[in-house]
């Protein structure tokens, strides 16, 4: 029986929710999308988030974030289960009216959007440094949309687990990768000098937009809890996994620093010797880049998707043109 409960404004006739309660996500599906929901390009920024804040104000601002989107996505799941099954909008136009809605829906939309952008970004830049270094960066860009634009067209948050899965591969051989490299650098070279970070306003700023960067998943959390085979786990499985995100990012943040000090890139594997190995890390990370782009997308379009089209009717063009609409706003997001 088709159910006319919404999220982000499609209801399930759009495949949105199609997965029965045995079809969903597992709950180490659920652990690999919140993990590649939050975990991209961004832990290489980590370091230079601590370089900029210290040891102790970065570390203060990495847990309290964390502790603060765990809370925030068990209240939001609270809300819910008094609300019944309504989007982040419906909600907020529940409390506040339409307004807080409309407010709602424009925040997540901007907010998956810069994250996309973000990556496409990313992903052209570190081409241009291990592949392709001539190429323009616009055409790097279209490139890698036209990649994941397939992807983006599938509906259902569960189909999307294999490449979740497979991102996360990615993340941990990247991460392994990238700690070796910098723990051989530190024995190498041995620990950076480590200025005392005493009164740095801007630089608290910008390591707190860093860390908030690091955790920007927090919008997947309704679809991936409506995918989840068993909702009753889901709270444990979200706290834990966003635990080992927290033991990572701290990892690699105080590795990092501790190994470049006030040297320490924007980009911490711009700090590596530059080779082969090097490069490998690098295109890894493109890849993880890539994987994360379906699942950031997801809660944007279905917002506009609910704004402009109605649910697809059987032996229709409906689907068809909604794909179109999707390809559409891959380009945009890309252009």
């Amino acid at each position: 029986e088709l159910m006319e409960e919404r999220a982000f404004g499609l209801t399930t006739k759009d495949g949105l929710f199609g997965p029965s309660a045995h079809k969903g996500l597992s709950n180490f599906g659920v652990a690999a999308a919140v993990f590649k929901g939050n975990i991209g390009s961004n832990v290489l920024f980590m370091p230079h988030a601590w370089q900029q804040a210290g040891f102790v104000c970065g570390l203060g601002m990495t847990l309290a974030v964390a502790f603060i989107s765990v809370v925030c996505v068990f209240r939001i799941i609270d809300c819910r289960a008094l609300s019944g099954r309504v989007s982040y909008g419906e909600l907020m136009e529940r409390s506040v009216g339409r307004s807080g809605r409309a407010a709602v829906d424009l925040c997540i939309v901007l907010l998956q959007c810069g994250s996309c952008c973000s990556y496409l970004v990313n992903v052209a830049n570190i081409l241009r440094r291990t592949i392709w270094p001539f190429a323009e960066t616009w055409l790097l860009i279209t490139c890698a949309a036209a990649v994941v634009a397939p992807l983006v067209l599938i509906r259902n948050v569960a189909k999307l687990s294999p490449v979740n899965v497979l991102g996360g591969l990615f993340m941990l051989l990247g991460l392994a990768l990238t700690f070796v490299a910098i723990g051989s650098s530190l024995e190498e070279s041995g620990m950076a000098p480590i200025e005392a970070v005493t009164h740095n306003p801007d630089g608290w700023l910008v390591c707190l937009g860093i860390v908030c960067f690091a955790f920007d998943g927090i919008g997947l959390a309704l679809p991936i809890y409506d995918s989840c085979r068993d909702p009753a786990s889901f709270r444990t499985v979200y706290a834990a996994t966003v635990g080992a995100i927290v033991v990572l990012l701290c990892s690699m943040s105080a590795l990092g620093y501790s190994a470049f000090g006030a040297e320490t890139n924007t980009l911490v594997v711009l700090n590596l010797e530059q080779g082969t190995g090097t490069k490998v890390i690098q295109v890894i990370f493109c890849l993880v880049v890539l994987t994360s782009f379906p699942l950031q997308m997801l809660p944007a379009i279905r917002i506009v998707e609910g704004l402009f089209l109605s649910p697809s009717r059987p032996k229709t063009w409906d689907k068809h043109i909604k794909n179109l609409v999707r390809l559409a706003f891959v380009a945009l997001v890309a252009g």
